[in-house]
């Protein structure tokens, strides 16, 4: 099934190998698989198969236990919540976010885009990985007040961040359009072009 798209020209490879994403590479089974897909990729006339694992948390990362090249993608915002959760100075001001969440029908801006932005700016590790960013999140129309909101970025922070991973080969956006989760770069009436224009002049000013 997967070839076809693999042979188009227009799909991303490294090295002559396609590049395949995890969305959840937590299973038992993982090693076999993706051993089995590099041997048919391979088979096919490529170099073998790339391999994308998704994390969800930091702590997550670990080195490959397969035989092909793997690299790990810090899923936003989920990332970005858990360095704000371990770092005791915003401990004071998470638990006041949730005292508040169970005495107000009101939801709670949990805390602001800026600061999750500055976050993840200090995070080190010897593993490679692929960074993520965003520009919001709501997922209160989901889980009401289980959900929590991070306010937008100001473009003075977006720009420090992106010059922070700015020597990483590639960075994912979270999301297009995930309208139910108020994560949305697509054009609207509130923002217009606003963030995709953010976007571009950073491109070009590091072209």
């Amino acid at each position: 099934y997967l070839l076809p798209f693999f042979q188009d020209k227009r799909y991303e490879k490294v090295n002559n190998k396609p590049v395949f994403m995890l969305f959840d590479s937590m299973f038992s089974s993982k090693k076999k698989i993706v051993d089995y897909f590099d041997k048919r990729c391979k088979d096919a006339g490529f170099s073998g198969i790339f391999i994308i694992n998704t994390a969800f948390d930091p702590k997550d990362l670990k080195k490959g236990d397969s035989n092909v090249d793997e690299i790990w993608h810090l899923r936003e915002p989920s990332t970005s919540a858990t360095f704000l959760g371990d770092d005791w100075k915003y401990i004071p001001y998470l638990i006041f976010s949730r005292m508040r969440k169970l005495i107000s029908s009101k939801y709670v801006y949990r805390y602001n885009g800026d600061t999750i932005l500055k976050a993840r700016t200090g995070f080190v590790t010897d593993i490679n990985y692929i960074p993520g960013a965003f520009f919001g999140w709501d997922n209160t129309p989901r889980h009401g007040k289980r959900g929590y909101i991070i306010t937008s970025p100001s473009k003075e922070t977006f720009m420090k961040y992106m010059d922070s991973i700015k020597d990483s080969e590639y960075v994912f956006i979270n999301a297009w359009n995930e309208w139910c989760e108020g994560m949305i770069l697509e054009p609207t009436e509130e923002h217009g072009y606003k963030y995709l224009e953010w976007i571009k002049e950073w491109t070009e000013n590091n072209e």
